[in-house]
């Protein structure tokens, strides 16, 4: 028996290869809304929130984070557990001042937004869960505007050490002269004129920096230019080498691909 079976499923592999990666999961729009608008538990009605909705002063990144308070009630005629509270971005942490509120009785939740990394227009929402609900009491929304901030290196997240690249890898085409560039950030203390290792540039790849200098903190332009027909050797593959980085060659390369 279990022979046969063993036969039955390398036949059903052998003439259905693709029946598995054919298989597409479908989220339909009531469940996508189920996650961002849940419904609220049956007892939401016990918590009275002074507010539910909060619009932050204009910030930006470089801001330290900044806390809210969202004040609420038990109306109800029993306690009440905060069981747990869930924010929409890890760039928000919230806490309530009191695990257990008596009827009556109030209490705060303390909601801390972080702008590091997060510039632009957001509502973040923050689900508060009393006793065992598996579903949220109250949701409460942030509205924030993030202006970015004068420290610019997240947006550079390749490190190479003098300088820091968004990314470490061009393409260029086989079938004509090609120019790329590449965006960094001069993070060394002091003004760089950005060199490659010239004894290790194939002569169909030309490299120069845009300006020749860049100032502290300043951003420039590696410039690569790829020229088939002085590709002798044909490879899909160079590596650009940067001089005095502080690295290893294998840590201050920059991959060229031809495609």
């Amino acid at each position: 028996m279990k022979r046969n079976r063993l036969i039955f499923l390398l036949c059903f592999l052998l003439i259905c290869p693709f029946a598995a990666p054919a298989q597409i999961r479908i989220i339909s729009r009531e469940k996508l809304d189920s996650v961002s608008n849940p419904k609220l538990a049956p007892n939401s009605n016990a918590l009275e929130f002074d507010r539910l909705h909060i619009t932050a002063e204009p910030m930006t990144e470089d801001d330290t984070p900044e806390s809210f308070t969202y004040t609420f009630r038990n109306k109800s005629q029993s306690s009440l557990t905060v069981s747990r509270i869930v924010s929409t971005c890890s760039c928000v942490q919230a806490t309530c001042d009191r695990k257990v509120v008596a009827p009556g009785e109030y209490a705060t939740v303390k909601v801390t937004y972080n702008p590091k990394g997060h510039p632009g227009s957001f509502e973040r929402k923050i689900f508060v869960y009393t006793d065992e609900n598996i579903q949220p009491s109250a949701t409460l929304r942030l509205s924030v505007q993030v202006a970015s901030g004068a420290d610019k290196t997240g947006q550079f997240p390749v490190d190479m050490g003098k300088i820091r690249l968004r990314s470490k890898e061009v393409k260029v085409s086989a079938k004509g002269r090609s120019v790329e560039t590449l965006v960094y950030m001069n993070v060394s203390d002091a003004p760089l004129t950005l060199r490659c290792e010239d004894m290790l540039l194939p002569d169909c790849v030309q490299f120069r920096s845009e300006p020749a200098t860049v100032g502290k903190g300043e951003e420039g332009k590696i410039v690569i230019t790829y020229d088939p027909a002085a590709d002798g050797k044909e490879r899909k593959e160079y590596l650009l080498v940067l001089k005095d980085m502080g690295l290893p060659p294998s840590q201050s390369s920059i991959k060229i691909k031809v495609e």
